[in-house]
């Protein structure tokens, strides 16, 4: 994890639409213990788990900001957001 968060790393999930790569990857999660450095809850989370999954985890309401292009762009693409995300720390 970049400087300014709680803990050196985080799991990463996210969902892959059944319509992928035609549809778009949205909102991502971490564990749930992640803060920022001095405990404060980032902006646009909040504690709600993975659809189907029981373990609560700190989803981050995230979204693209550039199109997506289902001809271009992989999972690679989204996972650069996540980091890209991260590494602005609020």
């Amino acid at each position: 994890m970049p400087e300014g968060w709680s803990k050196p790393s985080t799991a990463i999930r996210f969902i892959i639409p059944s319509g992928y790569p035609y549809a778009l990857l949205d909102c991502f999660w971490t564990d749930a213990d992640l803060t920022l450095q001095g405990g404060g809850q980032p902006q646009n989370t909040g504690m709600n788990p993975i659809p189907g999954v029981t373990e609560p985890l700190l989803w981050f309401s995230w979204h693209l900001t550039a199109p997506w292009n289902p001809n271009r762009d992989t999972l690679t693409t989204w996972m650069n957001v996540v980091i890209n995300r991260m590494k602005e720390v609020r």
